[in-house]
């Protein structure tokens, strides 16, 4: 594998000489190297890397960005809770990369976080292997089934969404309330361990 550019996802102690890194790879995905444990490394910058031995190695993060903070850090890190959880060590998702990169520049801008937050969640849906469309769709309201994916239904509930609210997050990119509860729920069946990032910013928010 030649030099690559890659995000730190989350970091987790080894030993008193050796923590380990899991990193994001345009295309490799997500995978962990070890780093001395005195190293300070930093979140929502891209590194370097290089291969030595088999054995990914981070240098510097390439540039300096103005770091994330309040609910901005917040949204950054239920991003990479999102990464993750939702995928498996070697699997490329060159396209989540490249959605990751793009949301994390919208939450630095903080032009529309909640936005954000809807595109990278339905980029993580897409990662998991649903298309959420809706044209097969003539009922009022939708409901998610990981085995069947969205489903019609004229009856409302706690689980569903309007298919005018629905498109209008698909098709319009535009954000709303049960929009965001929707996709909660729909993340909620696919991954198999609850959200804390996403539940320490919403305390917040």
């Amino acid at each position: 594998m030649t030099n690559q550019y890659a995000y730190l996802i989350h970091q987790r102690e080894h030993n008193e000489r050796t923590n380990f890194a899991v990193i994001m790879l345009k295309d490799q995905g997500i995978c962990s190297t070890p780093v001395q444990a005195k190293k300070r490394l930093s979140f929502f910058s891209p590194y370097q890397t290089y291969t030595k031995k088999n054995r990914i190695i981070l240098q510097d993060p390439i540039n300096t960005t103005t770091p994330l903070t309040a609910k901005s850090l917040y949204c950054g890190l239920y991003l990479n809770e999102l990464i993750y959880k939702a995928c498996k060590p070697g699997d490329a998702h060159p396209y989540l990369y490249t959605e990751y990169e793009k949301a994390l520049e919208q939450i630095r801008q903080k032009s529309n976080l909640e936005k954000a937050l809807r595109q990278f969640e339905l980029a993580i849906i897409k990662a998991c292997g649903y298309e959420l469309s809706t044209h097969h769709i003539q009922e009022p309201y939708v409901f998610f089934n990981p085995y069947d994916g969205l489903l019609g239904t004229h009856q409302p509930s706690q689980h569903t969404i309007s298919l005018q609210e629905l498109n209008n997050m698909l098709l319009k990119s535009i954000p709303s309330n049960e929009a965001k509860l929707f996709f909660r729920s729909v993340l909620n069946q696919i991954l198999s361990t609850s959200l804390q990032s996403r539940l320490f910013y919403e305390k917040n928010s």
